[in-house]
């Protein structure tokens, strides 16, 4: 990977971080300075164009979720090329990731070249495709001041992403004796001795000594190749969290269990998924601290899986973690129709308000099988626009977008429906969406819903031969619809020749 692309990486995570108004505070700084670190010694170049980000005129080597929302937010602001000068500076790599993040109309009349002249940006340079409004006088450098940016110096930039010194841990008392010399997993105490220790700790000294402890450990089982015991040091942990009640420690050992779950382990945990049963839930409780970095490893391992069972687990804990909505939204964006058909599952488990539009604006992806899944993900709002949407669908050319859409289709009361219905049954010859039809007749329940299906229902005539599953379906209709016309219809078919239906007829409601 090349250098512009390395820091393309890091920039894109750092801006994706402000766009979801982020207080990871620590995150924030570690990939600020790993943008800095990788335009340390040469220049950097990103342009796009089009649809597509490029590094040093070339493709990005991999699209993830966080280049996506760069992408988003390039074209938001019409920035079409940037150029970082070797070593750049902080402040101006942070004030151009807060000014992408914000919108474009938020700055004061400003454009986005004139908002880094108002930050004092050296570093950065920008071109723009179509300013949004006319050039307007620079302003005078330091009397600048809009809502949206702070104008912070280098040093003070530099201080704020610096190491914060040591800190002198708490002098530890009774058990907590045993670790004030500790200095790596060869110091004599084991891994169960320090969880022991941690579960029995009430003061905080002990407490960070023990975090401090276990790190080494967990680092020399990974290195040993045993990822499972290192995971059954975080649930641990993750136990003792769980159990306190005062919210400092539980701050602090959250806290602690973060700075421990590198991109190694939260991939060890990844791994464990499939078989951890009944266990998920422990196992989403741990991912959950790993923020935005965990949540873009699962959604990437379930794009690449191919096992069922690893698929549902990843599945289970990814709906857990409802943090992850903002990610599900913009992998509905991807080129990939698998990437979207995962994200509109993910967000039919979920229902987040926010997600509702997205969802409408991707039925035009052009894969059915990704409409088919956003289609049955609109299917769970009730909105009068996501109902809409639904029945839009209705005419989509591929069948099992159709399918899904008649599914899909809630109790509406109205005649509109009922006729589109009505009309769509009359003329889809594809078995599977008749039955479907028939069941969004039978939760409409009106009188003319109640009628189509009577007629569905009858026995099949002369030349005009029905299907018994497309009988049975009609008369299960008509019990969802439970009107008196329809219960009454249901006596007639109680006697009919064919067992399905009769029985289907007879088949008390639940």
């Amino acid at each position: 990977m090349s250098h512009s692309a390395e820091f393309a990486n890091h920039f894109a995570r750092l801006t994706s971080l402000f766009v979801r108004q982020s207080g990871e505070v620590d995150d924030q700084k570690q990939h600020l300075m790993a943008a800095l670190a990788s335009a340390k010694d040469l220049p950097v170049l990103l342009t796009r164009e089009g649809d597509a980000l490029l590094a040093d005129g070339a493709p990005m080597p991999q699209s993830t979720i966080h280049t996506m929302v760069l992408l988003d937010r390039m074209k938001q602001h019409s920035l079409v090329r940037l150029e970082v000068t070797p070593a750049p500076s902080a402040a101006d790599v942070l004030g151009l990731a807060r000014i992408l993040a914000a919108n474009p109309d938020g700055g004061g009349g400003l454009n986005l070249p004139q908002r880094l002249t108002a930050i004092r940006a050296a570093t950065v340079r920008v071109e723009v495709a179509a300013p949004r409004a006319p050039a307007a006088p620079t302003p005078p450098a330091p009397r600048v001041s809009f809502d949206a940016f702070e104008v912070v110096s280098e040093s003070e930039m530099q201080s704020a992403i610096a190491k914060p010194a040591p800190r002198t841990l708490a002098t530890p008392t009774s058990s907590a004796g045993m670790f004030a010399e500790f200095s790596g997993p060869k110091a004599g105490v084991t891994p169960e001795q320090l969880l022991r220790a941690l579960e029995d700790a009430t003061d905080v000294g002990t407490i960070e000594n023990v975090l401090t402890a276990i790190p080494p450990h967990i680092a020399a089982a990974i290195d040993g190749g045993n990822a499972a015991r290192a995971v059954s040091m975080l649930h641990g942990i993750a136990r003792r969290e769980a159990r306190t009640a005062d919210p400092e420690t539980k701050k602090l050992i959250g806290h602690g269990i973060r700075r421990m779950l590198t991109p190694t382990l939260v991939t060890a945990i990844v791994k464990q998924l499939p078989g951890a049963g009944d266990r998920l839930p422990d196992f989403a409780v741990l991912l959950s601290h790993g923020g935005d970095s965990a949540i873009e490893t699962l959604a990437d391992r379930l794009a690449e899986s191919e096992q069922a069972k690893e698929r549902r687990a990843i599945f289970s804990v990814l709906v857990q973690l409802k943090s992850g909505v903002p990610l599900f939204i913009h992998m509905l964006g991807d080129h990939r129709w698998f990437v979207v058909r995962n994200a509109a599952d993910l967000l039919a488990q979920i229902v987040a308000p926010e997600a509702e539009t997205p969802l409408i604006e991707a039925l035009d992806n052009e894969d059915a099988r990704a409409r088919r899944s956003v289609v049955a993900a609109l299917a769970r709002y009730t909105s009068p626009r996501a109902q809409g949407s639904i029945r839009r669908r209705l005419q989509d050319p591929a069948p099992e977008v159709r399918l899904a859409a008649a599914n899909g289709i809630g109790r509406s009361n109205s005649a509109d429906v009922t006729s589109t219905l009505i009309d769509m049954l009359n003329r889809d010859a594809d078995p599977d969406v008749q039955v479907a039809v028939l069941g969004a007749l039978g939760r409409q329940g009106d009188d003319a819903a109640v009628r189509r299906l009577i007629e569905a229902a009858e026995p099949e005539r002369l030349f005009k031969r029905k299907a018994p599953e497309y009988r049975v379906a009609a008369v299960r209709a008509l019990r969802h619809a439970g009107t008196p016309a329809a219960l009454q219809a249901l006596k007639s078919f109680a006697d009919d020749k064919e067992t399905a239906v009769r029985d289907a007829a007879k088949k008390p409601s639940k």
